[in-house]
């Protein structure tokens, strides 16, 4: 199994991580309030303006790089299926 480790800044500055299998199930989140007052629990794609998903979970695992600049599409706690507002900034492949 793969796991992920993404970085995510809001206004240019980082603000936590989230860790995810290759199936999207959030394993760590560092940073509390990262979605809302809800805890991420799983990663389903990945937005480029936040209107849509425009890259699945199943294109990312192909070329997990190509993520950086998106925000997260997750599922959560607090929201159900949503767009977060931060934007990755880094990926690491453990």
């Amino acid at each position: 199994m793969r796991t992920f480790t993404v970085t995510i800044s809001r206004y240019g500055r980082a603000e936590g991580t989230v860790t995810f299998t290759d199936e999207g199930a959030v394993t760590e989140q560092t940073m509390e309030n990262l979605s809302g007052d809800g805890k991420i629990t799983g990663i389903v794609g990945f937005s480029e303006d936040m209107n849509a998903m425009d890259l699945s979970l199943r294109a990312f695992l192909r070329s997990p790089q190509t993520i950086v600049g998106m925000h997260p599409f997750v599922e959560d706690t607090h929201y159900g299926q949503s767009v977060l507002l931060g934007t990755v900034e880094s990926v690491i492949e453990s």
